[in-house]
């Protein structure tokens, strides 16, 4: 029962958080496929490489996504174009650059603490 019920929650969340998603080839690719367990919020603020996406839509298909290899192309296509690190298009705010996704540097060590 509890797993109906988070299929109806994420399905009643698909139709206005996909509107944010821009009109381009392999949206509906996404929609279908990836909108059968996921809203679309989870990819609205993230920035990845081509091989980042190709990570995750590997591992989705190790979960169990469904699709023909050509939808898998155009949905890495769509998520590299239109939110990768170099997009402009502001889709949930002001795009990300790869360097703020990436966890900060680790600051060197103060001169007292190396003693």
């Amino acid at each position: 029962m509890r797993h109906f019920l988070l299929g109806v929650a994420l399905a009643t969340a698909m139709p206005a958080a996909a509107e944010s998603l821009p009109d381009s080839v392999g949206r509906q690719e996404l929609l279908n496929i990836c909108g059968s367990c996921h809203s679309a919020e989870v990819v609205l603020d993230v920035r990845k490489s081509r091989e980042d996406w190709q990570q995750v839509i590997d591992t989705m298909r190790g979960f169990g996504a469904k699709g023909r290899k050509e939808d898998f192309d155009a949905i890495i296509d769509y998520l590299t174009n239109n939110l990768g690190p170099v997009s402009t298009i502001n889709v949930a705010g002001p795009a990300k650059s790869a360097a703020v996704i990436e966890p900060a540097a680790a600051p060197t060590p103060s001169e007292a603490e190396r003693k």
